[in-house]
């Protein structure tokens, strides 16, 4: 069930008639009295008898009280009221339809819910991040970013320098040069490839890498040779 409460008598009738299983209310309090609701379609204007502080305090609580029973709320609300759009921020209503308002802008927005990225320029606008105290998760932000570029020009940079480093060795070895490309590990390589060689029988074991690997390529194909 959707409840329609905008507090614009013409406009409710037209948008209910426009959404299967929905039914326009009047006063605040019954939305408080029922749970037979997922969501309810509200503006400022409802059940408003004046625009005193105390009426906007009693939306307020109105709002929080619905988001306390997880129920979805569409929000009608005045692009430049900072004070309700970053309240219904920080509640998590991400659904907002801003003045002026036509039936159709609130279907569409009824199926199709707001996402977070969608509402995050609303969010950092009205310094909603700020005030919940959040001002560090954009930096957080920032930084990761920032990381990220650094350690993509860092691996760039590493491919780079290995092509560089494998052109340099196929150039040597087409000019018949015994090349090997040097790493920290070279001697743990050295003594695999002993083992390997002994393996497959060998009697003298090179000193060179590049050496080692010709050799253990002649031994595994006499291998199969036999």
């Amino acid at each position: 069930m959707i409840y329609i409460a905008t507090g614009f008598a013409d406009f409710d009738i037209k948008l209910s008639s426009e959404i299967e299983n929905s039914k326009v209310i009047f006063y605040r309090d019954f939305l408080r009295q029922t749970d037979d609701y997922s969501a309810v379609v509200i503006s400022t204007f409802f059940d408003r008898h004046t625009d005193s502080e105390e009426d906007r305090k009693e939306f307020i609580n109105l709002l929080f009280s619905l988001r306390c029973r997880d129920k979805r709320v569409v929000l009608l609300v005045d692009e430049d009221d900072r004070e309700i759009l970053a309240i219904a921020l920080a509640l998590g209503i991400y659904d907002i339809v801003m003045y002026p308002a036509e039936v159709s802008d609130v279907i569409n927005r009824i199926k199709n819910p707001a996402t977070f990225s969608s509402v995050k320029i609303l969010f950092e606008r009205l310094k909603v991040f700020e005030h919940a105290g959040f001002k560090d998760v954009l930096k957080s932000e920032d930084t990761s970013k920032e990381r990220f570029e650094i350690k993509a020009e860092k691996e760039f940079a590493k491919q780079s320098n290995m092509e560089d480093i494998e052109e340099e060795a196929g150039e040597k070895k087409a000019a018949g040069e015994s090349t090997f490309i040097q790493t920290d590990c070279e001697e743990d390589i050295k003594r695999v490839l002993a083992g390997m060689l002994r393996f497959l029988g060998a009697r003298k074991i090179p000193s060179d890498i590049y050496e080692m690997l010709i050799l253990l390529e002649d031994l595994i194909a006499d291998t199969y040779r036999k």
